[in-house]
């Protein structure tokens, strides 16, 4: 009898172990909802899967790890942050995703004379979420101070420009730092979207 109390001693131990190993359904709940309520903190929508997914549709030119291709496609990997920290280089992004670009760029010496074509058949949030990859995705040592992740609102505001890639060209950015309160202040305040 002693065996079989021990027995059953072991075994409630070894369950209340597993037990408190294994959340129950509403300790996850609450787990998922925490961390949806802090991407919507740090940046309004839950931006990293859907712009590490959304950025497969550039990879094939500018490569898995945003390298480019020398003389072919540029690099985006620290260029896209530098482009952000600069004077209009927010919404010059958005524009170059929404609406292509047409001419001669010089990225880290190296000249680029091609087409980037229009992704507007992607929606606000795949827009926005693949610029903030492309800005944050890789490293972040050359973020931009104060860097507030694009919202989808901002490229619906955009979106309605209708620009051809020719005009985007014109507002490339001339390489003049952004001044961070300025730009932040620009930037929407982070609202609770679902992402």
């Amino acid at each position: 009898m002693r065996k079989i109390l021990l027995a059953s001693a072991a075994l409630l131990l070894v369950a209340g172990a597993n037990a408190q190993e294994t959340p129950a359904p509403e300790a996850a709940a609450a787990a998922d909802a925490t961390a949806e309520a802090d991407a919507t903190a740090a940046g309004g929508f839950d931006w990293e899967a859907l712009g590490e997914s959304t950025y497969v549709n550039c990879s094939g030119c500018h490569q898995p790890d945003g390298t480019g291709v020398p003389g072919a496609f540029p690099p985006l990997a620290g260029h896209a942050a530098e482009l952000a920290a600069m004077d209009g280089g927010r919404d010059y992004l958005i524009h170059v995703l929404l609406f292509g670009l047409t001419g001669e760029i010089e990225v880290n010496g190296m000249s680029y004379n091609g087409m980037m074509p229009a992704w507007n058949s992607l929606d606000d949030d795949a827009i926005a979420a693949v610029i903030n990859h492309i800005v944050a995705g890789w490293d972040d040592a050359g973020l931009p101070d104060g860097f507030m992740p694009i919202q989808p609102d901002e490229v619906a505001a955009v979106r309605a420009e209708a620009l051809s890639p020719d005009e985007v060209m014109a507002l490339r950015p001339t390489g003049e730092a952004a001044d961070a309160d300025a730009d932040a202040a620009d930037a929407p305040e982070a609202t609770a979207t679902p992402g």
